[in-house]
């Protein structure tokens, strides 16, 4: 595995062949509770990276620029490297917190 570059929950971003370049790396971690519980899934990281890969390739058809080239393998992609906006959006299957709160 190429150097880590940065680890979150669920990725990690490896150094690329060319310095413009990054290889994002989709795990199988599980965590909740903030990290507080943590467990592994297998595939999980496979289907998260492409489940990525099709939002990126929707955006792109779509006339939307991104960090996306392209596949490496089933579980990595290659992307240009960014500075990101530090932005986290959370999907649950539940309204839950202050969404509740204002729409019941």
């Amino acid at each position: 595995m190429s150097e880590k570059l940065y680890s979150g929950k669920a990725k990690d971003i490896l150094k690329a062949d060319n310095d413009n370049e990054a290889i994002i790396h989709f795990r199988n971690s599980l965590t909740a509770q903030n990290g507080k519980k943590k467990q592994e899934l297998e595939g999980k990281g496979e289907l998260n990276c492409r489940i990525t890969e099709l939002l990126f390739k929707y955006l792109s058809d779509n006339g939307v620029k991104s960090h996306y080239l392209k596949p490496v393998s089933k579980t990595d992609f290659l992307a240009k490297k960014v500075k990101i906006v530090p932005l986290e959006v959370v999907i649950r299957n539940i309204a839950t917190g202050s969404i509740v709160k204002r729409f019941g």
